[in-house]
């Protein structure tokens, strides 16, 4: 399918949809179903890594989370999964989406 694009649209979180992860995470992506926004989760898949966090706005939620799941020296960052109850995981940002 040579020069076919496609989007990536936002899916709705729903905790049993993330793959991968052990059951400790998957408590806290209840804990994240049950927070109110403005909030976003971030993830590191390498490593298995959850953070997520409540903020002013979401960029504000998207800072906290990030700062708290990435090392000093991150070799492998955490990327943005959800903000609200929107997965945003597929644009595999690093940064907070604006």
């Amino acid at each position: 399918m040579t020069g076919v694009q496609t989007c990536a649209l936002p899916i709705s979180y729903d905790p049993a949809n993330i793959p991968g992860f052990t059951d400790p995470n998957r408590r806290e992506f209840q804990v994240y179903k049950d927070m109110p926004a403005p909030k976003a989760m971030v993830i590191r898949a390498f490593g298995f890594k959850v953070a997520t966090a409540t903020g002013a706005d979401e960029v504000d939620a998207q800072i906290k989370a990030l700062a708290a799941c990435n090392d000093p020296d991150p070799v492998l960052p955490c990327f943005v999964y959800a903000i609200n109850d929107r997965v945003v995981f597929s644009q595999r940002r690093p940064e907070p989406i604006r």
